[in-house]
This record gives C-alpha cells, structure tokens and sequence, in this order.
C-alpha cells in the first residue's frame, strides 16, 4: 500500500523516527507532560521490546534490573525437569518480561488492574523512584493524572498459552513505554505518533488504529524499513467484512 503525503512523513531509517518522535530524549524526559504526549508504535512485540530497551539507553542516572520468580504450577508437573532458564526465557503478551530494566524518569504502562478505577490494564506512569520490592510512579494520563502509585510484585499466570504447561512469573506487573503495540494503543491519543512498521501490520484494521491515534497528519511518521520503497508497507484488508461494498469501492478502500 501506498502512503501519500497527506496521511503521514516518511522517514527512511529508525534513528530518524527515534529522533522525529523523541527529539533530545536526554534533555527533554524530565517533562512529563512532553514524554506522555508521544508514542512509538510496532506491530509485534519484539520490535517493541527492543525499542524500548534503545530508548531507555538514553536517558541520565542508574539501570535497575529487577529478575522474576518463574515456576512451573500444573499438578502433576515434575518441576525437577524443566530447567528455571527455560522458564525465564519464555515471553508472551501480557505477562511482563523475566528481566525488567528500569530508570527513574522512565515511562511505563501497567500490566494489570491494581486499584481500579485508578490504576488497571493499560494505565500509562513515570517512575518516580525505584526500591528492592516496590516501584513508585505517577500517573501520566487520564483522569487520575498526577497521582502517587505504588507497585509492587504480583503473580503472574498466563490464562491462554501454548506450553504444555502452566507458568507463575513473580515481577513487577509494568513495561516500559517509549513504545507499544498498536492493539495496545487503542482508545488513547497522543500528539505525536511514530510507526515503526518494519515487522508490518498482520490482521484487519491494524493500520487503521496507528493512523488515528492522532488527530493531524503532521505528527505520525513512519519507517517501513524498506529503503527502496520507504512509502510502501502492507494493509490488511478482510473483505468479508466488507460484504455492503462493491468491488470498486473495496478496490479504492485496499489503497488508501
């Protein structure tokens, strides 16, 4: 699909999205209301991960990592005979990552409802201060913007996986936010919106909710990762679901 100019700026390389969206990251993160008003956004979790662990490089004072607990839960299960590497090495959406790296100043989004309505899945925080088992953050959006919360380690047991096994994973129930998924980012606004789509969109309307999450064209960019073509990446399009469309329409909708 073809990008035209009035849906977005294309930037050829990921240090220039980096840069476009984060400008003097150094310099600038201490604003909060700055840091939360943008996002960088990707299609698959990987991409996402490794985004923001670049980001956070960026940014002044100490790394603290915090390791998970990961142990097996079925009944039955002989423990004895699944290594505690291979339990830590396993990520899935949903459950945060066995080894959290985090910098006071740095933007996260709660993994679970902790204290709702206040603090649920999805809330966006700037850590404000890091200790052995409690991380201190203030709400960076929303309606409780600007309050105090205290998050602590909580189990965590994935509900729909693909092991043979059930998992428990004790951490921090937090990512870090420099950048998420798109189908994260449904239902919230920024101001300025990156697309990191070198690992493209993979089902309906994905496309779409990037492209919204801001309300002028100015302020989303995107890097295909494709230096030959870097206006072109891909949109899925089910056309079963378009059923009320004629054939031309569907065509029109496909590329645009």
């Amino acid at each position: 699909m073809l990008f035209r100019s009035h849906l977005c700026r294309v930037v050829l390389t990921l240090t220039d999205l980096i840069n476009s969206v984060y400008p003097n990251l150094e310099n600038h993160y201490s604003d909060t209301k700055w840091l939360s008003s943008r996002m960088i956004l990707c299609a698959r979790n990987d991409d996402k991960n490794a985004l923001n662990e670049e980001l956070l490089d960026k940014l002044d004072g100490p790394m603290h990592v915090y390791l998970s607990i990961d142990s097996v839960v079925n009944d039955g299960f002989d423990n004895i005979n699944m290594p505690v590497e291979v339990l830590n090495a396993i990520e899935m959406a949903g459950i945060p990552q066995h080894k959290l790296c985090v910098k006071v100043g740095a933007p996260i989004m709660v993994l679970r409802s902790l204290d709702a309505p206040k603090v649920v899945n999805g809330t966006r925080c700037i850590v404000t201060a890091l200790h052995p088992n409690l991380i201190e953050a203030r709400i960076s959006s929303g309606k409780y913007q600007g309050e105090i919360i205290l998050i602590p380690r909580i189990p965590a047991i994935p509900s729909e996986t693909e092991l043979a096994f059930k998992m428990k994973r004790l951490q921090f129930p937090i990512s870090l936010c420099f950048s998420m998924t798109i189908n994260k980012s449904q239902g919230q606004t920024f101001e300025c919106v990156g697309l990191h789509l070198a690992s493209p969109v993979f089902s309906h309307g994905q496309l779409y909710v990037a492209l919204s999450r801001v309300g002028s064209p100015e302020h989303v960019y995107l890097c295909s990762g494709d230096l030959k073509s870097p206006d072109v990446t891909r949109n899925v399009v089910y056309r079963e679901v378009l059923p009320s469309l004629t054939q031309a329409e569907q065509m029109v909708y496909e590329n645009e």
